[in-house]
Protein backbone atom coordinates (compact mmCIF):
# COMPACT_ATOMS: atom_id res chain seq x y z
CA UNK A 1 0.00 0.00 0.00
CA UNK A 2 1.27 3.23 -1.42
CA UNK A 3 1.39 6.48 1.37
CA UNK A 4 3.57 8.97 2.07
CA UNK A 5 6.01 9.08 5.18
CA UNK A 6 6.63 12.52 6.57
CA UNK A 7 9.79 12.86 8.19
CA UNK A 8 11.94 14.72 11.15
CA UNK A 9 11.44 18.49 10.73
CA UNK A 10 9.52 18.08 7.59
CA UNK A 11 7.07 19.70 5.21
CA UNK A 12 5.56 18.66 2.04
CA UNK A 13 3.36 20.86 -0.36
CA UNK A 14 1.31 20.32 -3.24
CA UNK A 15 3.96 20.41 -6.74
CA UNK A 16 1.87 23.36 -8.49
CA UNK A 17 3.58 24.99 -11.18
CA UNK A 18 1.56 28.18 -11.03
CA UNK A 19 3.66 31.04 -8.64
CA UNK A 20 1.56 32.37 -5.04
CA UNK A 21 -1.67 31.80 -4.34
CA UNK A 22 -3.64 28.58 -5.81
CA UNK A 23 -6.60 28.05 -3.29
CA UNK A 24 -9.77 29.31 -4.55
CA UNK A 25 -12.30 31.21 -2.80
CA UNK A 26 -14.14 27.82 -2.05
CA UNK A 27 -12.20 24.38 -1.74
CA UNK A 28 -12.07 21.07 -0.03
CA UNK A 29 -8.91 19.15 1.16
CA UNK A 30 -9.39 15.25 2.26
CA UNK A 31 -6.65 13.00 3.46
CA UNK A 32 -5.66 9.67 5.36
CA UNK A 33 -3.77 9.39 8.19
CA UNK A 34 -2.39 6.39 9.95
CA UNK A 35 -3.10 6.27 13.55
CA UNK A 36 -0.90 4.16 16.23
CA UNK A 37 -2.63 3.05 19.55
CA UNK A 38 0.86 2.48 21.34
CA UNK A 39 4.10 2.13 19.12
CA UNK A 40 7.50 2.04 20.75
CA UNK A 41 9.49 5.44 19.44
CA UNK A 42 7.10 6.80 17.57
CA UNK A 43 6.42 9.40 20.07
CA UNK A 44 3.26 12.02 20.67
CA UNK A 45 3.33 13.37 17.05
CA UNK A 46 1.09 15.87 15.76
CA UNK A 47 0.37 15.96 12.00
CA UNK A 48 0.30 19.87 10.80
CA UNK A 49 -1.94 21.15 8.03
CA UNK A 50 -1.01 23.94 7.48
CA UNK A 51 -3.45 26.60 5.39
CA UNK A 52 -0.84 29.91 4.84
CA UNK A 53 -2.62 32.97 3.80
CA UNK A 54 0.77 34.81 2.10
CA UNK A 55 1.88 34.19 -1.44
CA UNK A 56 5.27 33.17 -1.35
CA UNK A 57 5.48 29.87 -1.03
CA UNK A 58 9.24 29.50 -0.70
CA UNK A 59 8.80 30.83 2.54
CA UNK A 60 8.59 28.15 5.42
CA UNK A 61 5.19 28.76 7.40
CA UNK A 62 4.78 28.25 10.88
CA UNK A 63 1.71 26.55 12.45
CA UNK A 64 0.56 29.64 14.04
CA UNK A 65 0.93 33.23 13.72
CA UNK A 66 2.19 34.91 11.00
CA UNK A 67 1.94 33.75 7.33
CA UNK A 68 -1.06 31.55 8.68
CA UNK A 69 -4.60 31.41 8.01
CA UNK A 70 -5.60 27.73 9.87
CA UNK A 71 -3.56 24.50 10.83
CA UNK A 72 -5.10 21.92 12.29
CA UNK A 73 -2.96 19.47 14.60
CA UNK A 74 -3.70 16.32 15.63
CA UNK A 75 -2.05 13.60 16.87
CA UNK A 76 -0.97 10.13 14.70
CA UNK A 77 -0.08 8.15 18.56
CA UNK A 78 -1.26 7.93 21.96
CA UNK A 79 -3.15 11.01 22.00
CA UNK A 80 -7.06 12.58 21.73
CA UNK A 81 -6.16 15.84 22.52
CA UNK A 82 -6.08 18.21 19.51
CA UNK A 83 -5.61 21.49 18.60
CA UNK A 84 -6.19 24.22 15.50
CA UNK A 85 -5.12 27.89 14.87
CA UNK A 86 -6.85 29.93 13.23
CA UNK A 87 -6.98 33.77 11.94
CA UNK A 88 -10.29 35.69 11.17
CA UNK A 89 -8.57 38.01 9.14
CA UNK A 90 -9.24 40.84 11.09
CA UNK A 91 -5.81 41.49 12.80
CA UNK A 92 -2.76 39.56 12.85
CA UNK A 93 -3.20 37.72 16.06
CA UNK A 94 -3.95 34.09 15.77
CA UNK A 95 -6.83 31.88 17.80
CA UNK A 96 -6.46 28.94 19.43
CA UNK A 97 -8.67 25.63 20.62
CA UNK A 98 -8.44 22.57 21.86
CA UNK A 99 -10.75 19.50 21.36
CA UNK A 100 -11.27 15.93 21.97
CA UNK A 101 -11.41 13.00 19.67
CA UNK A 102 -10.10 9.55 20.34
CA UNK A 103 -8.85 7.02 17.11
CA UNK A 104 -8.54 3.67 16.72
CA UNK A 105 -5.08 2.41 15.37
CA UNK A 106 -5.47 2.11 11.66
CA UNK A 107 -6.75 4.91 8.67
CA UNK A 108 -8.34 7.35 9.03
CA UNK A 109 -10.05 10.13 7.21
CA UNK A 110 -10.11 13.94 7.57
CA UNK A 111 -11.88 16.39 5.39
CA UNK A 112 -11.62 20.16 5.60
CA UNK A 113 -14.05 22.54 4.06
CA UNK A 114 -13.34 26.45 3.07
CA UNK A 115 -16.49 28.51 1.63
CA UNK A 116 -15.46 31.97 1.20
CA UNK A 117 -14.87 32.48 5.22
CA UNK A 118 -16.74 29.81 7.06
CA UNK A 119 -14.17 26.49 7.48
CA UNK A 120 -15.51 23.24 8.76
CA UNK A 121 -13.18 19.83 9.79
CA UNK A 122 -14.02 16.58 9.83
CA UNK A 123 -12.59 13.82 11.18
CA UNK A 124 -13.64 10.00 9.83
CA UNK A 125 -17.31 12.00 8.67
CA UNK A 126 -17.43 13.27 12.37
CA UNK A 127 -17.53 17.45 12.09
CA UNK A 128 -15.20 18.85 14.84
CA UNK A 129 -14.01 22.00 13.82
CA UNK A 130 -16.92 24.82 12.57
CA UNK A 131 -15.85 28.44 12.34
CA UNK A 132 -17.70 31.11 10.77
CA UNK A 133 -15.16 33.16 9.98
CA UNK A 134 -11.49 32.61 8.93
CA UNK A 135 -8.70 34.84 6.89
CA UNK A 136 -8.65 33.53 3.03
CA UNK A 137 -5.90 30.84 2.27
CA UNK A 138 -3.91 30.84 -0.25
CA UNK A 139 -1.52 27.17 -0.03
CA UNK A 140 -1.21 24.66 2.01
CA UNK A 141 1.26 22.13 3.35
CA UNK A 142 1.74 19.11 5.87
CA UNK A 143 4.21 19.67 8.66
CA UNK A 144 6.07 16.98 10.85
CA UNK A 145 7.89 19.23 13.73
CA UNK A 146 11.88 18.68 14.15
CA UNK A 147 11.40 17.04 17.79
CA UNK A 148 9.57 14.16 16.64
CA UNK A 149 10.26 10.12 15.38
CA UNK A 150 9.29 9.22 12.21
CA UNK A 151 6.14 6.77 10.87
CA UNK A 152 3.94 9.28 10.09
CA UNK A 153 2.27 8.64 6.96
CA UNK A 154 -0.64 9.89 4.62
CA UNK A 155 -2.21 9.09 1.43
CA UNK A 156 -4.86 9.66 -0.67
CA UNK A 157 -4.74 13.49 -0.45
CA UNK A 158 -7.42 15.78 -2.49
CA UNK A 159 -7.62 18.80 -3.11
CA UNK A 160 -10.36 20.21 -5.19
CA UNK A 161 -13.11 23.26 -6.06
CA UNK A 162 -16.05 23.55 -4.46
CA UNK A 163 -17.47 23.06 -0.62
CA UNK A 164 -20.37 22.33 1.54
CA UNK A 165 -23.22 25.35 2.15
CA UNK A 166 -21.92 27.98 4.69
CA UNK A 167 -25.13 26.74 6.68
CA UNK A 168 -25.14 23.14 6.61
CA UNK A 169 -27.08 21.88 9.79
CA UNK A 170 -29.40 18.42 9.70
CA UNK A 171 -32.78 19.98 9.73
CA UNK A 172 -34.09 17.08 12.35
CA UNK A 173 -31.53 17.90 14.42
CA UNK A 174 -31.96 21.61 14.39
CA UNK A 175 -35.77 21.38 14.73
CA UNK A 176 -35.55 19.33 18.37
CA UNK A 177 -32.86 22.52 19.58
CA UNK A 178 -35.43 25.14 18.12
CA UNK A 179 -38.73 23.50 19.15
CA UNK A 180 -37.56 23.35 22.52
CA UNK A 181 -36.34 26.71 23.12
CA UNK A 182 -39.50 28.37 20.96
CA UNK A 183 -41.83 26.40 23.90
CA UNK A 184 -39.73 26.61 26.70
CA UNK A 185 -36.96 29.01 26.37
CA UNK A 186 -33.99 26.88 26.94
CA UNK A 187 -33.05 23.29 26.12
CA UNK A 188 -32.11 20.44 28.26
CA UNK A 189 -30.27 17.53 27.64
CA UNK A 190 -28.83 14.27 29.25
CA UNK A 191 -26.46 13.60 26.14
CA UNK A 192 -23.88 15.77 26.92
CA UNK A 193 -21.72 13.24 29.11
CA UNK A 194 -18.14 13.33 31.23
CA UNK A 195 -15.98 10.97 32.78
CA UNK A 196 -16.79 9.96 35.97
CA UNK A 197 -16.00 12.38 38.71
CA UNK A 198 -14.86 15.00 36.11
CA UNK A 199 -15.07 18.07 33.84
CA UNK A 200 -13.42 16.14 31.06
CA UNK A 201 -16.10 15.38 27.96
CA UNK A 202 -16.67 12.22 26.28
CA UNK A 203 -16.43 12.01 22.79
CA UNK A 204 -20.21 11.30 22.07
CA UNK A 205 -21.20 14.54 23.41
CA UNK A 206 -19.84 16.63 20.85
CA UNK A 207 -23.04 15.60 18.30
CA UNK A 208 -25.15 17.19 21.26
CA UNK A 209 -23.20 20.24 21.69
CA UNK A 210 -23.20 20.36 17.88
CA UNK A 211 -26.66 20.74 17.57
CA UNK A 212 -26.78 23.75 20.22
CA UNK A 213 -23.23 25.90 18.58
CA UNK A 214 -25.95 25.26 15.02
CA UNK A 215 -28.75 27.52 16.55
CA UNK A 216 -26.45 29.26 17.97
CA UNK A 217 -24.16 30.45 14.58
CA UNK A 218 -27.55 30.44 13.22
CA UNK A 219 -29.41 33.17 15.96
CA UNK A 220 -25.84 35.13 16.32
CA UNK A 221 -28.04 37.45 18.95
CA UNK A 222 -28.85 34.79 21.19
CA UNK A 223 -27.40 34.35 24.62
CA UNK A 224 -27.47 31.20 27.13
CA UNK A 225 -26.68 30.07 30.80
CA UNK A 226 -25.29 27.43 30.73
CA UNK A 227 -26.10 25.38 33.43
CA UNK A 228 -24.94 22.08 34.93
CA UNK A 229 -26.64 19.70 37.21
CA UNK A 230 -25.15 16.54 39.24
CA UNK A 231 -27.36 13.83 40.96
CA UNK A 232 -26.77 13.69 44.82
CA UNK A 233 -24.39 11.08 44.84
CA UNK A 234 -21.72 12.99 46.70
CA UNK A 235 -21.45 15.90 48.80
CA UNK A 236 -22.30 19.36 47.86
CA UNK A 237 -18.50 20.50 48.39
CA UNK A 238 -17.81 18.42 45.47
CA UNK A 239 -20.93 18.27 43.42
CA UNK A 240 -20.81 22.56 43.05
CA UNK A 241 -17.56 22.82 42.04
CA UNK A 242 -17.84 20.05 39.61
CA UNK A 243 -20.83 21.25 38.00
CA UNK A 244 -19.47 24.32 37.17
CA UNK A 245 -16.31 23.30 35.92
CA UNK A 246 -18.61 21.01 33.36
CA UNK A 247 -20.96 23.85 32.57
CA UNK A 248 -17.75 25.39 31.67
CA UNK A 249 -16.04 22.54 29.55
CA UNK A 250 -19.38 23.02 27.54
CA UNK A 251 -18.98 26.38 27.11
CA UNK A 252 -15.09 26.48 25.85
CA UNK A 253 -16.43 23.51 23.58
CA UNK A 254 -18.87 25.44 21.84
CA UNK A 255 -16.19 28.11 21.62
CA UNK A 256 -13.93 25.84 19.78
CA UNK A 257 -17.09 25.45 17.47
CA UNK A 258 -17.04 28.92 16.40
CA UNK A 259 -19.73 30.49 19.02
CA UNK A 260 -18.71 33.85 20.48
CA UNK A 261 -18.29 33.28 24.22
CA UNK A 262 -19.88 36.58 24.75
CA UNK A 263 -22.88 35.03 24.69
CA UNK A 264 -22.65 32.38 26.99
CA UNK A 265 -22.26 31.97 30.85
CA UNK A 266 -21.54 28.48 32.77
CA UNK A 267 -23.29 28.04 36.17
CA UNK A 268 -23.25 25.35 38.14
CA UNK A 269 -25.83 24.18 39.73
CA UNK A 270 -24.69 20.74 41.74
CA UNK A 271 -27.57 18.20 42.79
CA UNK A 272 -29.63 21.48 44.46
CA UNK A 273 -32.27 21.22 41.50
CA UNK A 274 -33.21 17.89 40.90
CA UNK A 275 -36.19 17.31 38.52
CA UNK A 276 -36.64 13.60 39.17
CA UNK A 277 -35.84 11.01 42.25
CA UNK A 278 -32.58 10.77 43.08
CA UNK A 279 -33.13 7.35 45.08
CA UNK A 280 -33.32 5.93 41.96
CA UNK A 281 -30.46 5.03 39.36
CA UNK A 282 -33.34 6.44 36.31
CA UNK A 283 -34.12 9.55 38.43
CA UNK A 284 -29.92 10.28 39.26
CA UNK A 285 -29.83 10.16 35.21
CA UNK A 286 -32.47 12.49 34.59
CA UNK A 287 -30.62 14.87 37.55
CA UNK A 288 -27.05 14.63 35.43
CA UNK A 289 -28.39 17.57 33.28
CA UNK A 290 -27.12 20.34 31.28
CA UNK A 291 -29.66 23.11 30.56
CA UNK A 292 -29.58 26.03 28.10
CA UNK A 293 -31.19 28.91 28.98
CA UNK A 294 -32.40 31.65 26.88
CA UNK A 295 -31.91 35.25 28.19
Amino acid sequence: MKAIEITNDGQITPLIEEVGAYLPEEFTVEYDFFYWNEVENVGLNDLKLVLANNTDRSEWTDYYGRNVAFSLLHGVQAEHNHSYYYNRGTDESTQQSNFEYRFKQGWHKVALSFNKRALKVYFDGNRVVNLPRVQQPTWLSFQVPYDHHNLTFIRNIVIAKGAVELYERQTTEMSAVEKAIAETGKFVTNNILFETGKATLKPESMEEIQKVADYMLKNTSARFEVQGHTDSQGSDAINDPLSQQRAEAVVKALEGLGVDGFNLRAVGKGSHEPVADNKTEEGRAQNRRVEFIKK
